[in-house]
């Protein structure tokens, strides 16, 4: 074990060997003497484990019991996690996110393995377990689970005293790449037609935005501006990179907008509220399949449908690449090619995107 600068970094960090890999963890200081006591505390910490899990592999070895861990308990991860250094200064959409994925967690080991109270006594093979059940989901969401998982164990291996990290044998999916293809304008007057709100106003905002269904769920009344006609705000997907994209309001936006209440900071509160959720998930699936809309040799169906749809209306009215490339946020025009179906300034191509108000017979 040894202190070492890492280069780029201000602070101290404690290196060490575990299970064969080099390890650095940052002591969060400057000051070499500190980073020293701290390298001194987590060798205690370390021992401390090594010795506990000798003792434990004996005792079980020589009973034939599983002993418990008297670690964290399970009720008390959530609130230790966030308190964490390295977790305070996260974005309130970031720990929302991880706080379902722990919250799913929980949820089925209640009803798998209720025995179990505390966090030091889910195993590597309750993890796995837990893997299999993902499966069905997304090879993105599986991951997603996995990475957010693994990191909360990870965080709170010194806090809770564990031995292992369950969820590092959990392998990750590859992700197929699903390519989506753009409704037509015909089959969006026919969602329009048939959705009853929030979705009606969702398809609206993304039809005429490109944003994606995050964005849309979490689009906030302070992000548009309806005196100087502009959507402003910092997409989920680049948030890290705090990279914004500016969208002025078309006329058939500005109209749909101000016909919908003010309730919440959020312009459509029910789908913020329940962002991530089955209900959500399912619920515009239910309206395509109702509509007769399905995937076809140009590519699959789904909401994100809707921003490659933005993009080719944008070019069918004769927007340049460069102006689609600059409203969907995309940092590349190979990016953009991959949205553009039909390769054909920025408000007056948003003005010109057709009505979609039309008056379908409901599927």
């Amino acid at each position: 074990m040894a202190v070492l600068k890492r280069k780029g970094s201000k602070y101290w960090y404690v290196v060490f060997i575990k299970g064969g890999k080099q390890l650095w963890h940052s002591t969060k200081t400057e000051d070499k003497l500190e980073a020293q006591q701290r390298e001194i505390e987590l060798k205690s910490v370390l021992r401390k484990q090594i010795e506990g899990k000798r003792l434990t592999d004996f005792i079980e070895k020589a009973s034939g019991n599983t002993i418990p861990n008297k670690g964290y308990p399970l009720s008390a991860v959530w609130a230790t996690f966030i308190k964490l250094p390295n977790q305070s200064d996260k974005k309130t959409r970031t720990l929302k996110s991880k706080k379902n994925i722990w919250d799913a967690f929980l949820k089925w080991l209640g009803k798998v393995h209720s025995e179990i109270v505390n966090i030091g006594d889910i195993n590597r093979d309750i993890a796995v377990e837990y893997s299999e059940e993902l499966r069905s989901k997304s090879a993105q969401t599986y991951n997603n689970h996995r990475h957010n998982l693994r990191g909360i164990f990870k965080a709170l291996m010194y806090k809770a005293d564990l031995t292992q990290n369950p969820f590092d044998v959990v392998p990750t999916q590859s992700a197929k790449h699903t390519s989506f293809r753009p409704f037509t304008l015909k089959e969006v007057k026919k969602i329009i037609s048939f959705a009853d709100e929030p979705w009606k106003s969702a398809v609206t905002i993304s039809f005429y935005t490109g944003l994606r269904f995050k964005d849309v769920c979490y689009l906030k009344w302070n992000q548009i501006n309806q005196k100087n006609g502009l959507i402003k705000l910092t997409p989920a997907k680049t948030e890290r990179l705090d990279k914004k994209v500016t969208i002025p309001l078309s006329p058939q936006l500005k109209n749909a907008l101000s016909k919908i209440e003010k309730k919440s900071i959020y312009v459509l509160p029910f789908l913020a509220n329940n962002y991530g959720k089955k209900i959500i998930q399912s619920s515009f699936s239910d309206i395509l399949s109702s509509c007769k809309i399905k995937a076809n040799k140009n590519g699959a169906v789904s909401f994100h449908s809707l921003r490659h749809t933005f993009v080719t209306m944008l070019e069918e009215t004769g927007a340049t690449r460069q102006v689609s490339q600059k409203l969907v946020g995309h940092g590349s025009p190979i990016m953009t090619e991959l949205y553009s179906h039909d390769n054909k300034s920025s408000k007056e191509a948003v003005d010109k995107l057709p009505a979609i108000s039309g008056k379908e017979k409901k599927a």
